[in-house]
């Protein structure tokens, strides 16, 4: 029975340096498919992101926390109970320095090759696609520093001016007499009608649970999902 019990631990330990090796593997692969063949971001931003993000926004946008932030504190937990769980088989004398640093550097390499892994498919990828005036046609003229500059001023006068119109609470912050997050939404789908490659489902935008401030999920259009 005993010898069993260490085989299988001998076999999960293998499986995870086995799938975190492919877990790199695909990722490499699928970063190297997108930098250097034409269209492979389109294509998969088209026929598989989209319909990924789609669907999983669709699905958390019922919830209303952060399924990311709730997962991120999950497992930073699920860490320190490990590093607890270790320091005391370690110094019980269950498992020693070696077994120990053996599984920890399996668990690492998961991590880190399902984090690599899941950025290529988000993220990774989709830096690759054609940029917002290429999908849309824009007639964007050359513009120097100078003419940049001239911009930010305009932007911050504007600022300036604006800010006094601003209602603020009793603590300083913006009041907002509407609700952002509705307009938000409404107003992406508004630029959506006007450009196609904005066009799909926003999710609603998530209250963060430590900090008082809003997930905007819907910033930035579809590249980037926030759950």
């Amino acid at each position: 029975m005993g010898n069993l019990l260490k085989r299988k631990k001998n076999i999960s330990i293998k499986t995870k340096f086995i799938t975190s090796g492919l877990l790199l593997g695909f990722s490499i692969l699928l970063f190297a498919m997108a930098r250097y063949i034409y269209g492979f971001s389109n294509f998969y931003y088209k026929y598989i992101y989209s319909i990924l993000v789609n669907t999983l926004s669709r699905c958390l946008s019922l919830i209303p926390f952060s399924v990311y932030e709730i997962i991120l504190y999950a497992f930073l937990i699920y860490i320190l109970v490990r590093i607890v769980n270790y320091t005391y088989l370690l110094f019980s004398k269950q498992l020693s320095l070696k077994k120990i640093i053996i599984r920890v550097t399996s668990n690492v390499l998961i991590y880190i090759s399902a984090f690599v892994f899941l950025n290529i498919m988000t993220l990774g990828i989709n830096s690759f696609r054609s940029n917002f005036v290429e999908l849309t046609g824009l007639k964007v003229q050359d513009n120097s520093e100078e003419k940049l500059i001239e911009l930010c001023d305009y932007l911050k006068v504007r600022l300036n001016e604006l800010d006094g119109k601003i209602k603020r609470g009793e603590d300083g912050l913006l009041k907002l007499d509407y609700d952002a997050r509705k307009e938000g939404i409404i107003s992406m789908e508004r630029i959506g009608e006007i450009y196609p490659s904005l066009q799909g489902f926003y999710p609603n935008p998530k209250p963060v649970v430590f900090f008082k401030t809003y997930v905007i999920s819907i910033v930035g259009g579809r590249n980037n999902f926030y759950p």
